[in-house]
């Protein structure tokens, strides 16, 4: 995976859920509470990135949380990441500070792998980042199961999931 590939990851798994602005706190509750959730239980993401416009590849890549730590698909190998659930956590709280913009709405009700699911919107600006995202969260975890995300050059899908989540072997 590539620098910029590990760079979307983080911003992506970040910056949708956990940003925050004062005008519109109630409608992203739901987003906010399974960012939490989601910090507190072990999961594999699986991601794709298809550059705008772009006939090429999309870049695919692969983490774990396991609770205590975040392992990255690099290039193939797998490597434990510096960061943690933890900071992941506190990277969240320093986005929510720093948002501009975010609102949040409910869409529609969806299924994701048979799992009920409600679909919501959100617009996030931070900085120099724009993103308008639809977030996935299961009914009976509050979990987030999916996140397409637009940015100003690229689109980001991804998928967690929440069973038989264990560190990859042979990674310390």
């Amino acid at each position: 995976m590539s620098h910029t590939c590990r760079l979307i990851l983080v911003l992506a798994v970040l910056t949708p859920i956990a940003a925050q602005a004062q005008k519109d706190v109630a409608s992203c509750k739901p987003l906010l509470d399974a960012s939490t959730r989601q910090n507190a239980t072990p999961y594999h993401l699986y991601m794709s990135i298809t550059q705008v416009p772009s006939d090429s590849k999309p870049q695919l890549g692969e983490s774990i949380s396991t609770g205590g730590a975040i392992y990255v698909l690099v290039d193939g190998k797998w490597q434990k990441s510096n960061m943690t659930p933890a900071s992941m956590a506190q990277q969240e709280q320093e986005n929510i500070r720093n948002a501009s913009v975010y609102s949040c709405k409910p869409l529609r009700e969806e299924s994701v792998g048979g799992v009920a699911a409600t679909v919501y919107s959100s617009h996030v600006e931070s900085h120099d980042i724009k993103t308008d995202s639809q977030v996935w969260i299961a009914k009976s975890t509050g979990l987030v199961l999916r996140i397409d995300t637009d940015l100003e050059t690229s689109h980001v899908a991804q998928r967690f999931e929440y069973t038989n989540v264990h560190p990859p072997a042979g990674v310390q």
